[in-house]
């Protein structure tokens, strides 16, 4: 399980791509995900199992957030929107 999340450096360059109003959001998703996240991990009313399940069930939600990024500006680059 990581330990934390953290923003990839590819998704930070690829932000840029989308337009201001999906780069606000998708930061905003981003930072919401990452106090879910900390406030899980802070939470010791948890038992490890329960825990781990919703670390885990962040966790994907996390990784789609950045795909959905990566699948946008791949779009837009494929189009010839964006230099590559």
């Amino acid at each position: 399980m990581t330990r934390e999340l953290f923003i990839p450096r590819r998704t930070l360059v690829q932000l840029p791509c989308l337009p201001l109003d999906a780069q606000v959001a998708a930061r905003a998703t981003i930072e919401t995900i990452k106090a879910s996240w900390r406030r899980t991990m802070e939470d010791r009313s948890l038992d490890e199992a329960r825990r781990q399940r919703k670390l885990a069930s962040i966790e994907r939600l996390f990784i789609a957030e950045l795909q959905r990024i990566d699948r946008h500006c791949t779009a837009m680059e494929s189009v010839g929107l964006l230099a590559a």
